[in-house]
């Protein structure tokens, strides 16, 4: 505003009601792009003639946006979805340089590090059922975190998983397309109280499939989607015993929700961290080793969640 543009867009990772309440909180803002809400299809709700946008997921479409000023001032904007499929002609030089990466890529991704007995399923682009039960990945995921920090706990969430693998060979680029986003992942000291807190606003919003649904490891919890929010969660235990309020339990978690994404401002309050000796912290880096450790992935369902 202290540039005097012309038109402001609002870029978001945020659920369709904020968008809203953003917009008409902030009427100078002239347009919202969104996240994805479908892997297959394009959506655009308007707030009077103000567009929040909301383009087909993993770049399966962009949205191209034409913004005219009048000669009284006025903006006036007009917007379209295009499709990226085989549809759009490649570019002949990056065509070449695409070729020769996909062929690297191809030779050094293929490598195969572990045998997969059962398919890994998290739902993605299908139910998204990581985002509101327990899945096999998601466990596989957070057993990969707990062991590589020796912690008690560990949580994944669910919005960060993002593939399903058949069963058969497991190759490195399975491992990278389920966590593909090269997230940091540490480990750091909670009271019982604030993990609690952490599994009731990971409950909070699983009607929408919100990505803050906690995977876990090393502890169990039931909740019910049908109480209020913030009293969902019960039968919370760690290591098979009740979980105690004022006890400090040692967790590993992505740093994404550890530094408040996903509205985990809980997450913040630590009381201490936990020192290890590996440098590595990157997700795939950790699964990746603990996939070529185990050598034979079989995770199941163990009752870890349980949705009443």
């Amino acid at each position: 505003k202290k540039e005097k543009v012309d038109f402001i867009v609002l870029l978001t990772q945020s659920e369709p009601e904020l968008n809203i309440e953003i917009l008409e909180k902030y009427p100078e803002i002239n347009a919202v792009l969104a996240e994805e809400k479908s892997e297959k299809y394009n959506f655009v709700t308007y707030v009077g003639e103000k567009p929040i946008v909301s383009p087909q997921g993993n770049m399966g479409s962009i949205v191209k946006i034409d913004i005219f000023k009048n000669k009284d001032g006025k903006i006036k904007q007009s917007l379209e979805f295009l499709p990226v499929d085989s549809s759009v002609p490649s570019d002949k030089e990056m065509l070449k340089l695409e070729e020769f990466y996909k062929e690297k890529l191809d030779r050094d991704l293929g490598t195969v590090i572990a045998k997969n007995n059962v398919k890994l399923d998290s739902g993605f682009g299908e139910n998204h059922h990581a985002r509101y039960e327990e899945s096999n990945i998601g466990n596989l995921i957070a057993d990969a975190y707990k062991n590589h920090f020796n912690t008690e706990i560990a949580f994944m969430n669910g919005g960060g998983i993002r593939a399903n693998i058949e069963s058969g060979d497991f190759r490195l680029r399975d491992a990278i397309s389920i966590l593909p986003f090269s997230n940091k992942v540490g480990a750091f000291k909670y009271s019982g109280k604030t993990i609690v807190e952490a599994l009731e606003h990971g409950v909070s919003s699983v009607d929408k499939k919100a990505g803050r649904f906690l995977q876990v490891a090393g502890m169990e919890y039931s909740y019910n989607p049908k109480d209020e929010v913030g009293s969902r969660v019960s039968n919370v235990t760690v290591n098979n015993k009740p979980i105690e309020l004022e006890t400090i339990y040692t967790v590993a978690l992505p740093l994404y929700i550890k530094n408040g994404g996903d509205g985990f401002q809980m997450l913040k309050n630590t009381v201490g961290t936990v020192e290890i000796d590996s440098e590595k912290n990157i997700d795939s880096d950790i699964f990746i080793d603990y996939v070529k450790k185990i050598k034979v992935l079989n995770p199941k369902l163990e009752g870890r969640i349980v949705v009443k």
